[in-house]
């Protein structure tokens, strides 16, 4: 089993690379301190530490093992002010990453609904791509990732879709056929495109495959991660871009948005979903899972691509952005 005050020693000489200094800094004398890291080492049957008379640095392993040190003590960290403040019921601040269509329509909604049940919790929103957000929230940094959950190793994690849409095409506002509501990929074949990059999901591929069946291979000229960064390259006139039709709920000066005749096939629905650590979930936690689910009831209930006006003002969330 590993011992964390063994971790703390390490990593503080990690950060210092001087047993002197790190010793202060734990506030504990050197010897001790060379004796934790000597039995780490032997414990792990790997040298984590290159020692001379005048410096200190890290080994391959070490610089690895450090890094991952510091990850786990923030995760303990968190655990256990987690833990202390669920039982003072002190816990009202959630900490949710997102991707750019989840603004669209069901994360508005969902807050509008948090914030009547519970006025005082505090959000804190971050955008990140969907694997950022799945080792945050297994490190305890994120409460709630909201993403598009393709090739995804989500193991031990609770996961519901909040919404499933089509696909469509995302261009800029003066190409000659912007006004029009369909396209067919055919007529594309000598635009430039906005891609996903081809290893953060299998929708570039598809699209790709589906060009060549048009008759044409798509010239790529970007790659962006962010559904948001996408649509500002758009409106840039960099490109098309395939992006999640809720996307039209939204004005993006520069931008038209048409549906593509030939991308039908279930390769090209998208499926937003919510992901969570099950265990110790708080009475907040708990809440915003509830309201995400009332807000999908409230959304399915619609019309077709009818948007839902907030009736409150807007909720108290504290925005940190990514691109």
């Amino acid at each position: 089993m590993m011992d964390f005050r063994a971790l703390r020693h390490f990593v503080a000489l990690a950060e210092e690379l001087h047993f002197g200094r790190a010793a202060q800094k734990l506030h504990m004398s050197q010897p001790p301190l060379s004796q934790s890291i000597k039995r780490l080492e032997q414990r792990l049957g790997v040298q984590l530490v290159e020692r001379s008379s005048r410096s200190v640095s890290l080994t391959l392993s070490g610089a690895t093992f450090a890094a991952e040190a510091r990850q786990l003590l923030k995760q303990v960290e968190f655990v256990e002010r987690l833990v202390k403040q669920t039982a003072a019921g002190e816990v009202d601040r959630l900490m949710v990453g997102f991707i750019g269509p989840a603004l669209y329509r069901i994360l508005p909604r969902t807050l509008e609904l948090l914030r009547v049940r519970m006025p005082g919790v505090d959000v804190r929103l971050e955008e990140m791509a969907p694997d950022e957000q799945i080792k945050r929230l297994r490190y305890g940094q994120l409460n709630v990732a909201v993403i598009s959950p393709t090739r995804m190793d989500l193991k031990g994690l609770s996961v519901r879709p909040v919404e499933r849409n089509s696909t469509v095409l995302a261009i800029p506002a003066d190409w000659p056929f912007a006004n029009r509501t369909e396209v067919r990929l055919a007529e594309l074949k000598d635009y430039p495109f906005v891609l996903t990059p081809f290893d953060r999901g299998p929708v570039s591929a598809a699209f790709v495959d589906a060009c060549n069946k048009a008759g044409f291979t798509p010239k790529v000229v970007q790659e962006a991660t962010l559904t948001n960064t996408r649509l500002a390259l758009v409106a840039a006139g960099l490109g098309a871009a395939l992006v999640t039709e809720t996307a039209r709920y939204r004005h993006y000066q520069g931008v038209r948005f048409l549906s593509a005749v030939d991308l039908c096939d279930d390769a090209f629905i998208w499926e937003l979903s919510i992901v969570w650590e099950p265990r110790g979930a708080s009475r907040a936690l708990r809440t915003l899972i509830e309201s995400f689910d009332k807000a999908v009831a409230d959304l399915e209930a619609l019309p077709a691509k009818g948007v839902l006006e907030p009736t409150l003002s807007p909720p108290r969330v504290s925005e940190k952005w990514h691109s």
